[in-house]
């Protein structure tokens, strides 16, 4: 089979691009630095080249084919190299389906073949029609086994469709890094507007007997700082919202056979599943805002490849559930894998007051920072400012200390941490890859420990390991000691 004829156009002008670019940029280079090459000649040069491009493009979709035979899918690729790639059925995690705006518009969809070997995406088939983009996805699925007794694909059992105050709480407290782009052009023009619009009113203030120059340059840069800051917040905080708002819009979750699908997107539409069998680790996710509302989000992290997100290493993992109820999000994780109340064994008190140390330290660094720039950079009136901060380190301890924890449950472990962000990961015996004990200097000092409860998670390529921290030293050798006696029971069975 081969790709949609759409494919070749977009090759073809990729191509065409590319190749008579750099024909133009070597023609520069050739006629005016080094000067064997008339500039005139890129007049007939680049056309020839684009068209080469061109042809090339053409050529790599009429040579591009893929079959799905038996249990495997085929792909056949390349102009004078050729490639032959096999990909067992067995193997694939996910066939996740993609159309832009533009793509819904034409009928065509990407679709992403991923397995969990390695960090990159196995193949990738752009474009092929929306229809035989779907046909592809319920094959592939019914042939891993998601079947009934006829064999035809498994019926999709709804589980999950996120409501409009959901999508509209998770949107106002889901952080997007995308959404930081924003500054780098908004800041610019809207620090000059600000500094003109000060400077408009702090203009009837300069004459004879007004304000010091220089106090009154201080005053406004402490306002102007001020404004500015708490607009690049609100700025970034709007557009992070919308691409939340756009991203999950329309989420719905369901159930065929022993595979979870999803679909999700207004503008840019994503379809997928989450085999249940690769499934390593769940996470509780509550945004302080959504905790304090009753609301949680639940991820679901898969071995190599994080499903929903994107392609490769870059990827995070899932969201099975944006965010909802929280005893939903509990019944839907419990559907997923059984585990029974969550009652953790906090730190020791001693972990509580490293906690407040540290942040002492914190701030009083910062205020040696500014006591520098104080008297090196530039004089600052209000230089011990963050020695305020020091009221808040008791409150700030006692809010990390008192969300962290763990519990040893009989099928599986679930470790607790985050105020702002808190993340509750439940890991079953079965997942457990290695458990390891750590000690940093300090806190072999201290008397304590944290214990790692490592699976083939795709998260923990992102350092987002399952970890009890700070746990008095009988309570980490009793932790690990228990996680290693349900590894090794699982390695026996």
């Amino acid at each position: 089979m081969q790709l949609h004829p759409l494919t070749a156009v977009r090759d073809a002008g990729q191509r065409a691009l590319a190749v008579g670019s750099t024909a133009f940029f070597l023609v520069a280079v050739g006629g005016g630095m080094l000067g064997f090459l008339d500039i005139r000649s890129a007049l007939v040069l680049v056309p020839i080249a684009a068209l080469l491009g061109a042809a090339y493009g053409v050529a790599y979709y009429l040579r591009f084919s893929y079959e799905l035979t038996g249990e495997t899918l085929s792909i056949q690729s390349g102009v004078f190299g050729r490639t032959d790639r096999s990909i067992p059925l067995g193997r694939v995690q996910n066939v996740d389906i993609r159309e832009s705006f533009l793509q819904r518009a034409l009928g065509v969809a990407v679709v992403r073949v991923e397995t969990a070997g390695g960090g990159e995406t196995e193949a990738v088939l752009d474009f092929v029609a929306k229809e035989v983009a779907e046909q592809l996805q319920r094959d592939i699925r019914a042939r891993k086994g998601s079947t009934d007794a006829e064999g035809e694909p498994e019926p999709i059992d709804p589980l999950f469709a996120i409501g409009d105050l959901e999508l509209a709480l998770y949107s106002l407290t889901a952080f997007r890094p995308a959404s930081l782009l924003v500054l780098v052009f908004a800041v610019p023009v809207g620090w000059e507007t600000a500094a003109g619009v000060l400077l408009r009113v702090a203009a009837p203030f300069g004459g004879p007997g007004s304000l010091d120059p220089s106090a009154l340059a201080s005053i406004a840069g402490l306002v102007l700082a001020l404004v500015g800051g708490l607009l690049a917040v609100l700025t970034t905080w709007a557009v992070s919202s919308l691409i939340s708002l756009v991203g999950y819009h329309g989420f719905r979750l369901g159930r065929a056979g022993e595979d979870l699908v999803y679909e999700r997107g207004l503008i840019r539409r994503y379809s997928g599943s989450i085999p249940l069998s690769k499934v390593q680790t769940l996470t509780l996710v509550e945004h302080v805002l959504a905790r304090r509302l009753g609301y949680a989000g639940l991820r679901v992290e898969t071995a190599g490849y994080a499903p929903g997100s994107g392609s490769g290493a870059r990827d995070r993992p899932a969201s099975a559930v944006p965010l909802a109820d929280r005893d939903r999000a509990l019944a839907l994780a419990r559907t997923i894998e059984p585990f029974d109340d969550l009652e953790f064994e906090r730190p020791p008190t001693l972990a509580r007051r490293r906690y407040a140390a540290r942040y002492a330290i914190v701030v009083l660094a910062l205020t040696l920072l500014t006591f520098g720039v104080h008297r090196l950079v530039i004089p600052l009136e209000y230089w011990p400012l963050p020695l305020a901060l020091l009221a808040a380190v008791p409150v700030a301890a006692h809010l990390k200390w008192a969300n962290r924890g763990f519990h040893l449950g009989p099928d599986t472990v679930a470790l607790r941490s985050g105020f702002w962000r808190r993340r509750t990961r439940i890991v079953p015996y079965e997942r457990l890859q290695t458990v390891e004990t750590t000690r940093t200097v300090f806190q072999r000092r201290l008397g304590i420990a944290s214990v790692v409860a490592d699976t083939a998670s795709s998260a923990t390529r992102f350092g987002a390991d399952a970890v009890a921290y700070d746990l008095g030293r009988e309570t980490a050798r009793r932790l690990h000691g228990g996680l290693r006696e349900r590894l090794q029971s699982t390695l026996s069975r």
